[in-house]
């Protein structure tokens, strides 16, 4: 599960990760977790939580989405891994 922030430069919407709770949590409990921290996380980035999502979702996101004008998710430290 990961903790998405959003964003806005100037006309554009770019998402990041600010938390991958996957690696020490399994499922509803990372979801929780997640909820319960990410606005947080976001604020200290300079952000606002945009949600709790699972990896797979997020590609699956920026595949449909990242060509678009004015929208971006970053990835963390290579291509397909957003959290």
């Amino acid at each position: 599960t990961c903790c998405m922030c959003s964003m806005h430069v100037g006309w554009n919407t770019v998402l990041y990760a600010a938390g991958d709770y996957s690696k020490i949590l399994g499922g509803h409990i990372a979801q929780w977790w997640c909820q319960q921290e990410c606005e947080v996380k976001c604020h200290l980035r300079g952000g606002h939580m945009f949600g709790c999502y699972d990896e797979q979702h997020l590609l699956e996101m920026d595949r449909r989405y990242g060509h678009r004008a004015g929208y971006q998710i970053l990835h963390d430290q290579h291509f397909g891994n957003i959290c």
